[in-house]
């Protein structure tokens, strides 16, 4: 049976809606969530929207990402708009898209479905009542919980939502408000409970006007009733390595929800007044409520990168320093080595017309074409592990029968004058 992959590409390539591989932008306060695929050689697909470029544009794109360091834009129909630091969930088919704020610091109150399988947005509603930016969202069974966040002012928010999603009215109800008032930290689900970890508060201090920044390291985890009350909240004592008071931090849990890894974030130092960025890496066991800092750290220090699990690895995208300077960077974590390497995208060069690739998707033959005077000798097409699997001498506008190859992803790797470079190919 195919799988979802497969349902989406023929979904595309009728709407005409494909588009090629290229060079993914640097963005941070963008979204990632993933959904299981098998055709993937991550195991999954995982789908980032919007956030912010170089330059302070802000973005509402959305990019799928089925091997380390390669992505492609999906085209879609009825975007939202342009937005960083909003929150994400999938829940069946569909991906949802939360709040956010807006390139003149405007918070959003609306929310969004993404249709995985007919590539349409969908506004499900205009204004939930909860304005709110850098929030965290959780799913359990078919209920999303939305905690916490910052208003257009900056203010953290104490404020705490459940919406059931199998019913598709798509309204927050309100449930009992968090200790702490919280934005830009991790959530997690463990058990049937609900846990927070970290964030940005705002203590009023009396001594110096405004609010004074206090970035917490705290871990708060509410139950909920199991009857149609609100839930109660109570404080989490951890054990193991002390956690950095961090906030803006990437997170994700395994598959089997057991742990959380932190990557990342900003701290503070209080005697100078001065916010850090970190390039930490941190591990919750869940079950012990145990804190591990890992003998690794990411090789550069930010913030409001997003990271997914996938697989046996964990992928660390985009963020920003502390010079603003917006990342394109996207890091491997290995859980089980504690090693982590960098990768880079695949450069697409069809941009340039040297060489085109028709049908792509394809599912039996593809056509070779070369234009500026490009020569083509030979061509190799290799799997996701580095494995070739045809290697074949090529003539002008020749045609290679793919129709022994598994369906998945391969790359296609071109051998002449001006082409020694690398595509991406989708076998169906």
């Amino acid at each position: 049976m195919k799988t979802n992959l497969l349902i989406i590409l023929f979904a595309l390539i009728n709407l005409s809606l494909f588009a090629q591989v290229t060079e993914r932008d640097a963005t941070t306060g963008h979204s990632a969530v993933t959904v299981l695929n098998e055709e993937s050689s991550i195991g999954v697909t995982i789908y980032y929207f919007g956030g912010e470029k170089t330059g302070g544009v802000y973005s509402n794109e959305l990019w799928i990402c089925e091997a380390p360091g390669i992505y492609t834009e999906i085209e879609t129909t009825g975007a939202p708009s342009t937005r960083r630091d909003h929150c994400s969930w999938v829940y069946g088919n569909t991906m949802f898209i939360k709040g956010g704020r807006t390139s003149e610091g405007t918070c959003l109150d609306d929310l969004w479905g993404f249709d995985l399988t007919t590539n349409i947005w969908t506004q499900l509603s205009s204004s939930l009542g909860n304005c709110a930016y850098s929030q965290a969202a959780v799913v359990i069974g078919s209920e999303v919980y939305i905690f916490g966040g910052s208003n257009s002012e900056g203010e953290s928010l104490d404020s705490f939502y459940k919406m059931e999603l199998a019913r598709k009215n798509f309204i927050l109800n309100a449930l009992e408000s968090a200790v702490e008032a919280l934005q830009g930290m991790a959530i997690a689900a463990y058990n049937g409970a609900v846990c927070v970890i970290g964030g940005l508060l705002h203590d009023y201090d009396n001594v110096a006007p405004g609010y004074q920044p206090s970035f917490s390291a705290n871990t708060w985890r509410y139950n909920p009733s199991k009857n149609d009350e609100k839930g109660t909240w109570e404080y989490v004592t951890t054990t193991g390595d002390p956690f950095t008071e961090l906030t803006f931090m990437a997170y994700t849990q395994d598959p089997d929800n057991n742990y959380l890894y932190t990557f990342g974030g900003r701290t503070y130092d209080y005697e100078n007044e001065l916010e850090l960025f970190d390039n930490e890496i941190f591990k919750l066991d869940l079950t012990t409520m145990t804190w591990s800092e890992l003998p690794v750290t990411l090789p550069v220090s930010i913030s409001n990168a997003t990271a997914s699990f996938a697989g046996d690895k964990i992928l660390i995208f985009g963020g920003q320093d502390e010079n603003e300077n917006v990342s394109e960077s996207m890091y491997i974590f290995y859980p089980a080595t504690n090693t982590i390497e960098e990768i880079t995208y695949i450069e697409n060069q069809n941009a340039r017309t040297n060489v085109s690739i028709f049908p792509n998707p394809a599912e039996s033959f593809i056509q070779i074409s070369t234009f500026n005077q490009t020569e083509i000798k030979y061509v190799d097409i290799i799997d996701c592990t580095g494995k070739t699997v045809l290697e074949t001498e090529v003539l002008p506008n020749s045609t290679i029968d793919i129709s022994g190859l598994n369906s998945g992803i391969y790359f296609i790797k071109f051998e002449g004058n001006n082409s020694d470079t690398n595509y991406k190919l989708i076998k169906l």
